[in-house]
């Protein structure tokens, strides 16, 4: 009686609950949830997926499901648990997945007649192959990427199969955080899609992090955790991203004792690291001095060639210490050497001279740059680009902004 009451109070969460026969209940296991060793043991067995061979997204977290319901009599034990995604396991507790299904899951995964065996170099050269910064079409690259994810269960080595797992997390965020996705029409549609993206964002550079952790692939453990970093900074979460940050950093010191810098990605070198950490830890409230001691460590490891990146965050920096004329002079000067064949850097000036405008309280100069830049995004066709100056602009004419220019 109270277990039927019980049910009745889940509602539909628990039309897909399935009870052992009566001749096999027991007392209900004292552990609720899986031990860590089990779960472990399942997620290696499972692939580190979803068990649903039609789920189309298998990003982590994924969540450990009771086959026989705990309420009802089931274990927490290994042969009783599958691994499912948020979506999936949400259906299954709904009764929109049959029981009978489930169990075919379970033999699938039991038996290992879904996994041919894979070479790890051959899946991870596939992965690569897969393009991340031009997704006008990023929905089939990441199905063509969920397709390699469910290849690697079929790859012997554990090691390697955390490695092209990392891999595989690490370009579906690159394809995420690619700069033709920001702009899906009206402006609060385009906040809205971003602010859910970035979210993503999150849950895919920490589960690369964690398996290139595991795998002892640095490049991909720092790549993972700058993403994780971008994408808190994105969502406007600083304290977080500073938090991250500094566990990148934490991490380039150890690893520099025995390594060099050949081992980084080259969009997450230590000094580029070091970098960001000092401008997000002034947009956060931290110390002005010791971001500058920061951001001047991170500059002097700066990798080769990337000069005009480290002279573009350094007018971030200035910008965000409130520094607004040294902020100008560094972009004059990278504006004198900026090469014609860079559109988007030049982009980027524009951006940063009408941000640097407006906080200055000169709008109508600041409306200026961002019409401009505008017209140039338009043409050269960066969305992304697009719809930054169209959130300038609607900084240019939120109504504090007019009063500050009027009191300027």
């Amino acid at each position: 009686m109270k277990r039927t009451v019980q049910a009745r109070k889940r509602g539909d969460r628990g039309k897909g609950l399935i009870a052992p026969p009566r001749r096999f209940r027991t007392q209900r296991d004292p552990l609720r949830l899986f031990p860590p060793a089990t779960l472990a043991e399942t997620y290696a067995l499972q692939g580190y997926r979803c068990t649903n061979p039609l789920c189309e997204f298998r990003d982590l977290p994924l969540q450990a499901h009771h086959i026989i319901a705990h309420a009802l009599g089931g274990r927490s034990i290994a042969s009783n648990a599958l691994i499912l995604c948020r979506d999936c396991h949400a259906a299954v507790h709904r009764g929109v997945i049959p029981f009978e299904t489930i169990l075919a899951w379970k033999r699938h995964v039991r038996d290992g007649d879904a996994f041919t065996p894979r070479d790890a170099d051959e899946i991870v050269s596939q992965v690569q192959a897969v393009p991340v910064t031009d997704c006008g079409n990023a929905h089939q690259h990441l199905v063509a990427l969920n397709r390699l994810l469910v290849m690697i269960n079929g790859i012997s080595s554990v090691a390697a199969r955390r490695t092209a797992f990392a891999q595989v997390m690490l370009a579906k965020a690159a394809v995420l955080n690619d700069t033709s996705q920001d702009h899906v029409g009206s402006l609060d549609a385009s906040l809205l899609a971003r602010s859910w993206r970035y979210r993503r964002l999150l849950s895919l550079g920490g589960a690369a992090a964690r398996f290139a952790d595991e795998a002892g692939d640095r490049a991909a453990g720092l790549r993972g955790r700058h993403y994780r970093a971008v994408g808190y900074t994105t969502i406007g979460n600083f304290a977080r991203s500073l938090e991250t940050l500094r566990g990148a950093s934490s991490c380039c010191a150890r690893w520099s004792t025995g390594s060099g810098a050949a081992i980084y990605h080259p969009l997450s070198t230590p000094g580029r690291i070091l970098q960001e950490l000092a401008i997000t830890r002034v947009r956060a409230g931290g110390s002005s001095a010791t971001a500058r001691a920061e951001f001047e460590r991170g500059a002097s490891e700066g990798a080769a060639g990337d000069e005009l990146g480290t002279e573009l965050r350094r007018v971030k920096f200035e910008t965000a210490v409130g520094r607004g004329n040294a902020a100008e002079h560094h972009l004059d000067v990278l504006w004198d050497t900026l090469p014609s064949s860079e559109p988007d850097m030049q982009l980027s000036l524009y951006r940063l001279r009408a941000e640097i405008l407006i906080r200055a309280g000169c709008i109508r100069e600041a409306l200026h740059w961002v019409q401009t830049g505008l017209a140039g995004a338009v043409h050269a066709r960066r969305p992304r680009m697009e719809f930054e100056f169209r959130l300038l602009d609607r900084r240019c004419h939120a109504p504090d902004a007019a009063m500050r220019s009027s009191q300027s």
